[in-house]
């Protein structure tokens, strides 16, 4: 039986070196789309150019997970490979290349990925949160997480809550897989008992 303490929230890239994407380009669409789940990448070019961000000049260094401000999740095709092992479905793999300050190609084959898989993991009884004005079903602010496993698939290894469309929840033997294979900026936290701002590095 699957247990609450095999569920991680997986973010953004957790090196304080790392490269940071500050915003997506204003030839696709916003990153407010990449948070409904829905399929998305006809809406994209063939390939979306990503820029670091100015306000970080001295953050250069490329991972295998790449730090952002949108919250999303900016991989290697790696980190790809390894989902592909796994077994992952319902995402969409948006291609990147990624330049630096200088306008120089720092990395190709890179990916924003888009989640379509949704759980209702959390529990909403027990957590601690605040909901969002606008949108009246949706979480805006984790102060205690808790999970409810009783309706989530037990097949679904890389999701996110069906209340809460920002954090990307994946499991235990996915994160170790990637750890086994030597991925690069790891950030994640164990998912239950979450404070909604600590965080653990991987």
């Amino acid at each position: 039986m699957t247990k609450v303490d095999n569920y991680w929230i997986l973010l953004q890239c957790g090196n304080d070196d790392s490269a940071i994407i500050g915003y997506l380009p204003d030839d696709v669409p916003p990153k407010r789309k990449l948070k409904n789940n829905k399929k998305i990448l006809d809406q994209f070019p063939e390939i979306t150019n990503l820029e670091f961000n100015e306000d970080y000049p001295d953050n250069i260094k490329l991972y295998d997970f790449v730090d952002n401000t949108m919250s999303l999740l900016i991989v290697s095709e790696r980190v790809k490979s390894v989902f592909d092992d796994q077994g992952i479905d319902l995402v969409e793999y948006i291609p990147v290349n990624i330049y630096d300050h200088q306008q120089n190609l720092a990395g190709e084959n890179y990916f924003i990925i888009n989640i379509l898989n949704i759980q209702p993991i959390i529990d909403m009884k027990k957590s601690k949160y605040k909901m969002s004005r606008l949108q009246k079903d949706q979480i805006q602010f984790i102060n205690d997480l808790h999970l409810n496993l009783d309706s989530v698939d037990p097949e679904a290894k890389l999701f996110k809550a069906s209340n809460e469309k920002v954090y990307h929840y994946i499991t235990n033997e996915v994160l170790e897989a990637l750890k086994n294979s030597g991925i690069t900026g790891i950030r994640a936290v164990k998912a239950e008992g979450w404070d909604g701002n600590t965080l653990s590095f991987l």
